[in-house]
């Protein structure tokens, strides 16, 4: 395909590439599939050279696309992988010296040979597995063992390919922003895989995937739509405080109906599961009755200020108005923009906890 930055000529032609200039390359970057089903052209490797080691924290689509291209490169070098985000790639070469080079046929071939299996394994009533042979004179062999699922125990863990490692680990589903969840996953993988790749040794090919199509997401950004919308009506203290005593009544109504569902009995003899969801799911509709609860004390406090009532019926009034015009709202790009807004939202958070950025980061 035709290079992401030909329409560039800035880019392509500066002997550096000053905030500007980065800014207009991330914009254009933005708006191009330079992940899945990307070739580079000359122009792409020119301006990489140019953007160098320059600090590109506040332009993540330059950030990646840097860093998607330095695999490539690496893979056409002779396959070495995971560089280093700001490290002149001659740098990293010259650091990895000490492995086969590519030039040596020989030494490549053992570089990137897949490992013969062994014997077929049979552990806590799981299927056989075959195991890589246990040789331990192989490149990838460092004597790390990991907890295996198909065994149910803790195997010899040998790439397939020398010392490269594929890691894929899921992302955040980008409708909101970031939580505990969010950061204790990713710190733990960011851990796992500096293991991997500052003490074991391993080459390690990092991907991350973002969710930024799903019903979370579509709710969350309708429902912010509808209600910039709504309060863009500039309604009278009066006519919003009637608005959201509706709302008030038909949310009351519907946790007081899940209550008497969940209070019906279980049918005999059903499995321990389904009582520990009923359990969790009375907790939970109980929890929401206790926040409406403090709603509604948040809402007598706030009476006859406009700006109070937004703020403490906002979700009410939300959930309102989707069920009401919730199917008018069809344009694509206002879920776009949600998502891409709390993805960079995620983002910053990474590097505000030191996290390492993906080799490869994609979207479903």
């Amino acid at each position: 395909s035709s290079s992401l930055v030909s329409a560039e000529p800035a880019a392509c032609m500066a002997d550096s590439l000053p905030e500007a200039v980065l800014a207009q390359l991330d914009a254009s970057l933005g708006r191009a599939p330079y992940v899945a089903g990307f070739a580079p052209g000359p122009a792409d490797f020119d301006t990489l050279a140019r953007v160098g080691t320059a600090d590109t924290t506040r332009f993540p689509h330059v950030s990646r696309w840097r860093a998607h291209l330095r695999v490539l490169q690496a893979r056409s070098n002779g396959g070495l992988t995971s560089w280093n985000l700001g490290t002149p790639v001659a740098t990293q070469v010259a650091s990895k010296a000490s492995r086969p080079a590519a030039s040596n046929p020989a030494a490549a071939k053992k570089f990137a040979a897949t490992p013969a299996m062994g014997d077929p394994v049979a552990k806590n009533g799981h299927p056989k597995w075959y195991p890589p042979a246990a040789d331990a004179n192989a490149i990838g062999n460092t004597g790390l063992r990991l907890y295996n699922s198909l065994t149910d125990d803790k195997d010899l863990f040998v790439p397939r390919n020398g010392k490269k490692v594929g890691m894929y680990v899921c992302g955040p589903t980008v409708y909101n922003v970031s939580h505990m969840g969010h950061a204790r996953a990713s710190l733990t993988f960011d851990i796992l895989r500096r293991v991997l790749e500052d003490y074991f040794g391993y080459s390690v090919l990092y991907q991350v995937n973002i969710t930024d199509i799903d019903d979370k997401i579509i709710l969350h950004a309708r429902r912010n739509k509808l209600f910039a919308d709504y309060k863009a009506k500039n309604k009278s203290a009066s006519d919003l405080q009637a608005d959201i005593e509706k709302a008030l009544a038909s949310q009351k109504a519907k946790l007081e109906e899940k209550a008497r569902e969940l209070a019906e009995p279980l049918p005999a003899g059903v499995q321990k599961r389904v009582v520990e969801e009923r359990e969790t799911l009375i907790k939970e509709n109980a929890l929401k009755q206790t926040q409406l609860g403090e709603t509604v004390s948040k809402l007598e406090a706030a009476k006859g200020n406009v700006e109070a009532l937004y703020a403490a019926g906002s979700d009410l009034l939300k959930e309102m108005i989707d069920k009401e015009l919730g199917h008018t709202v069809t344009d694509q790009a206002i879920f776009e923009e949600h998502a891409r807004r709390f993805e960079m939202s995620w983002l910053e958070d990474m590097w505000a906890l030191k996290v390492r950025d993906a080799d490869v980061l994609t979207r479903v």
